[in-house]
């Protein structure tokens, strides 16, 4: 991956094509998403969220398609046994009511939304990122992925945190900019703009072309 330096500013990667993908969706589950999802229901609504899903959709039919690797990655909090959230940190600090509920691993509230198809793999995160105590980065290096393509939410929080860890580690980067989502858009369109040099950034129907071409060439 390069860079190139304009005017002081660091400009986006050169992108020379989807080179062994892997499609990974971060945090586009129920309880964030589904209208009685934990965080719908305590006012927590992401408007944005439903439109992403529709093209994160498009580009995870594509991949499978083409045989490229799909895999999900959602939040968990773990609980004691008496409910109460035992991790989470910052996380449960800022919403209390997941102290008692939602987020728990296993549950149907960390399953991808119904709009989505079923990934390949599907791998529970304790923390922002989806490489961060998880197995992750073994399972891409198992599957000879060079290129990640992320879609999920939100844009500024689990998707940029699992973003900045997937280029520590040396893998090409492929945004979809309408398949990630924020509940602010100031922040969206900022985290947008800082990642800019560390991944591409492309549109779904891009994305799905790049698919289709891995699968025409396979």
């Amino acid at each position: 991956m390069s860079f190139v330096l304009e005017r002081g500013r660091y400009g986006s990667p050169r992108f020379e094509g989807t080179v062994r993908p892997a499609v990974l969706v971060v945090d586009m589950a129920n309880d964030f998403g589904h209208e009685d999802g934990v965080y719908p229901r305590n006012g927590a609504r992401c408007d944005s969220f439903g439109d992403a899903v529709v093209a994160a959709a498009a580009v995870l039919a594509a991949a499978a398609a083409a045989g490229v690797p799909t895999i999900a990655a959602s939040q968990v909090i773990f609980a004691d046994r008496d409910g109460k959230a035992v991790t989470g940190g910052g996380l449960v600090e800022g919403r209390p009511w997941l102290e008692h509920e939602g987020l728990r691993p296993g549950s149907w509230g960390v399953q991808l939304v119904d709009e989505l198809p079923r990934t390949d793999y599907f791998i529970e995160k304790p923390r922002a990122s989806a490489f961060f105590a998880t197995p992750l980065e073994v399972l891409l290096r198992g599957l000879g992925v060079e290129t990640l393509v992320v879609v999920g939410c939100f844009t500024n929080q689990c998707v940029e945190s699992t973003v900045r860890d997937a280029w520590a580690r040396d893998f090409q980067i492929v945004i979809v900019t309408d398949a990630v989502a924020a509940f602010d858009d100031r922040l969206h369109q900022a985290a947008l703009e800082s990642m800019r040099p560390l991944a591409t950034q492309l549109i779904s129907s891009e994305v799905v072309n790049h698919l289709k071409s891995v699968g025409a060439g396979s």
